[in-house]
């Protein structure tokens, strides 16, 4: 199907949403791997072991939040792209879209649900830069679903998403390396560390699925 310009413009504002759910859980992620280096008020030390896990459980109910909000918002997606006459591209898109959107909070969710629930203090640091990158994706994908009444505008931002998909997988293998090169960590240390940059690098993927899709359907149109 073509790219049309329907009269009812509410698939921009659901696609607004779901970009928006990406970035804050992109935040709260970045957010949880600082929690170990907040200086406290009083003596400049980390924050005690209580508090970053009330930190941590705080986080990971706003991600469960997020994505329980996510949900809704995908179903609307589909809702609307079955009950409107004129679609801007084609109704099975439309939802894949959002599907695909909703894997990344997904993978954000469970991710954040990871960390908390490992319990390792320098766990969430060793995966920094990957972080980073994931982050900077997350803006980037805001700004083109933002945008999807014209999406053949977006060709430079999506290929920006997919080579920062391949820093992503570089960082992963890197701390890969660097775990299984370690004499000094403990066998439990080194699978929760590699559980949680395996995860991380779910989320790439599944941003480079989503600005695949795009892409496709822009050269369809």
């Amino acid at each position: 199907m073509g790219i049309f310009s329907p009269k009812d413009k509410s698939y921009l504002r659901l696609y607004n949403e779901m970009g928006d759910f990406v970035v804050k859980s992109a935040k709260i992620l970045s957010a949880v791997i600082q929690i170990d280096s907040t200086k406290n008020e009083s003596g400049g030390k980390a924050i005690a072991v209580r508090d970053r896990e009330k930190a941590y459980a705080d986080y990971s109910h706003q991600m469960q939040v997020i994505e329980e909000q996510a949900d809704i918002v995908k179903r609307d997606i589909s809702i609307w792209a079955n009950t409107t006459f004129v679609t801007p591209f084609d109704r099975e898109d439309m939802y894949r879209v959002g599907t695909h959107v909703d894997d990344i909070i997904d993978g954000f969710y469970e991710t954040v649900d990871l960390i908390y629930l490992y319990k390792i203090d320098d766990l969430p640091k060793k995966a920094a830069k990957q972080v980073g990158i994931l982050e900077d994706m997350a803006i980037r994908l805001f700004a083109i679903l933002s945008g999807l009444s014209d999406i053949k505008v977006h060709h430079e931002e999506l290929d920006k998403i997919l080579e920062l998909v391949i820093d992503c997988e570089k960082h992963h293998r890197k701390l890969l390396s660097q775990l299984f090169e370690d004499k000094k960590i403990d066998a439990v240390s080194l699978i929760k560390t590699k559980g949680l940059t395996d995860s991380l690098q779910t989320i790439a993927q599944a941003f480079k699925a989503t600005a695949s899709l795009i892409q496709m359907i822009a050269i369809k149109g």
